[in-house]
């Protein structure tokens, strides 16, 4: 017994603390880097130079993580620009500036004030909301933001950021048009009479603690797994912020995550389907008493030196009550069979290196496949959801900077992301249209999922997205991409962008049956709605939209820097609306931001 004990000893010793020597000279270990971290993109970039497959792309990481990615690389080999970036990521790993109180424990924070200046020509009809905008909410500065960073040796990390913006919302209103429609915007606080300032943050607020090979984060942060450039199929970086709690363990050939993303019920923000206009529900927003939950598992081989798969299973879970059996680490969540409680989402990722500096990137991603003897027609019939992305990304260093050349493709079928709740289809199929016991109001289980944001007057406010890719289903998405960076020097981007995008959204209601299983992509209208009795569409048609832009940053000086982006839309079909004609917009912005 104390022999079979000393190995279980030395077992975890060898898992919590392994070989320590490419982490001697770095503090704060445990710093967790954001998505869009530049450090990640150089090392990901340095990887596929040298043959070799990118680091894990399920975001964000931890210095550590960072560290091991790093020594994948084969620095003796590097060229000289290559190296000079090399070096700069390893400086920028390093011991940070820090004030300590103690020889174990250090702090740090500073004050990024930003001024910016939005415009466009076509204001009115069109263009006049967020998501008529290349630049949206999410991707605007706020005025202010202060980081505020302590950890203690290599063990924990914390955050806390604390800003000041505009809010999405109009006062007394529930649209963005107050933010996006004036010919001319900025990100000034002028509305102090009324208050009109973002209450929801800090969109980043987290503990993190962890080793040379494992992390565990818990708070606000943002979530992104895969290379997608226009977005990724299981979990996407648009929303505001994720509230998660995350465990990742890495070694390099493996890496698994356990990951559950906490969302309001739906019942917080949105009418039951089918509850008349008339009803008043205000009664459901009183109390919640039901939980919304994703909960995912991510596993990442690296096969060969060239090529990582990465395999994701996740569900959305609404219930009353927690069950601990799904947070088990390696259970196949979708065999719990919980039809009335959990929507089942599966991923497959795959990175392959075939040439130096040129990489092959491929997800796909199934919301529901029809398989073996289930159902392929009749009433009762699910229509297949599924996803596909595929990339092709040129890299290589120039000049101490790195150039990126990405082609990306996706298309996704009507149904992803969306579904009803099973309770009601039980009710509603198998019982009398009629029958008062089936539950008509029932929430969906679907991936779309939104944060409160607190506006004068109206309270609550919720923009409802796809968790998955941004554009949802029902779409067939081009995207080229073209930039250049320097770290703490200038960065320069450009984009062409295309998709045609169906009639389908985040409100279309899930439907069964034979008209449903044979929409195609792109949808020129919605299927009759046997099941969804009030709802209405004016949708008729594929809408079209094309994006060109440019940009780029530049450091005046180490705490200074200047940006301008300049962009031209057009869409056909705006709204998914045959009689109305095609509409375009010069966008752009200006804005100066200086570090304290």
């Amino acid at each position: 017994m104390r022999s079979t004990r000393f190995f279980i000893f030395i077992f975890i010793a060898g898992l919590l603390f392994p070989n320590m020597q490419i982490f001697s000279n770095h503090d704060n270990l445990q710093k967790i880097y954001k998505t869009d971290s530049v450090i990640y993109q150089i090392i990901s970039s340095l990887s596929v130079e040298q043959g070799f497959s990118p680091p894990s792309s399920a975001g964000p990481w931890s210095g550590a993580e960072l560290l091991t990615m790093l020594s994948r690389i084969t620095s003796e080999t590097l060229s000289y620009s290559s190296k000079a970036l090399y070096n700069w990521v390893s400086e920028q790993l390093s011991t940070p500036e820090k004030h300590s109180l103690s020889s174990d424990f250090g702090y740090t924070s500073i004050v990024d004030l930003t001024g910016e200046l939005y415009f466009h020509i076509n204001s009115g009809e069109h263009f006049n909301e967020e998501d008529e905008w290349i630049r949206n909410y999410t991707t605007r500065s706020p005025l202010l933001s202060i980081p505020f960073e302590f950890w203690g040796n290599n063990l924990f990390y914390g955050t806390l950021d604390l800003s000041l913006q505009n809010n999405r919302f109009s006062i007394k209103s529930e649209s963005t048009s107050a933010y996006f429609e004036p010919y001319t915007t900025t990100n000034l606080i002028v509305d102090i009479d009324e208050n009109n300032i973002d209450l929801s943050f800090p969109w980043r607020a987290f503990l993190s603690i962890g080793d040379n090979n494992w992390s565990i984060q818990f708070g606000r942060d943002i979530i992104s797994w895969g290379n997608g450039v226009s977005g990724n199929l299981m979990i996407g970086d648009h929303l505001n912020y994720h509230e998660f709690f995350r465990f990742s363990t890495f070694f390099d050939p493996f890496k698994y995550t356990f990951l559950a993303i906490s969302f309001p019920h739906p019942d917080l923000y949105q009418r039951p389907p089918n509850l008349p206009e008339d009803d008043d529900w205000s009664a459901l927003r009183a109390s919640i008493s039901s939980i919304r939950t994703f909960i995912a598992h991510r596993y990442e081989f690296l096969l060969a030196p060239q090529l990582r798969v990465s395999l994701s299973e996740a569900m959305m879970y609404q219930g009353e009550t927690y069950d601990f059996r799904y947070f088990s680490p390696f259970v196949i969540l979708h065999n719990y069979y919980m039809k009335e409680n959990a929507n089942s989402i599966l991923s497959l990722e795959i990175d392959y290196t075939l040439l130096r500096s040129l990489l092959i990137h491929g997800q796909f991603v199934i919301d529901d496949l029809s398989i073996g003897n289930e159902r392929t027609s009749g009433d009762k019939t699910q229509p297949n959801a599924w996803g596909a992305l595929g990339g092709l990304h040129y890299v290589k260093t120039v000049n101490s900077g790195i150039l990126q050349i990405i082609l990306e493709g996706v298309y996704t079928t009507p149904y992803l992301y969306l579904r009803n709740s099973r309770v009601y289809d039980f009710f509603y199929l198998e019982n009398d249209p009629n029958d008062e016991d089936r539950d008509q109001n029932a929430q969906p289980i679907d991936f779309v999922v939104g944060y409160p944001q607190y506006t004068q007057s109206v309270g609550n406010v919720v923009k409802e997205e796809f968790l998955g890719y941004e554009y949802g289903g029902d779409a067939i998405v081009l995207n080229f991409v073209s930039a250049y960076t320097k770290p703490d020097a200038w960065e320069i981007h450009c984009s062409l962008f295309w998709m045609l995008h169906g009639t389908f959204d985040a409100d279309t209601p899930y439907e069964l049956g034979d008209a449903a299983v044979s929409m195609q992509t792109p949808t020129v209208s919605p299927p009759e709605m046997k099941h969804s009795e009030t709802f209405t569409t004016d949708k008729n048609s594929v809408e079209t939209t094309f994006i060109v832009s440019i940009g780029g940053s530049y450091h005046i000086t180490p705490k200074i820097k200047l940006s301008v982006d300049l962009g031209w839309v057009t869409r056909w079909n705006p709204g998914n609306i045959a009689s109305l004609e095609s509409a375009s917009d010069f966008q752009g912005s200006v804005g100066l931001a200086v570090s304290l």
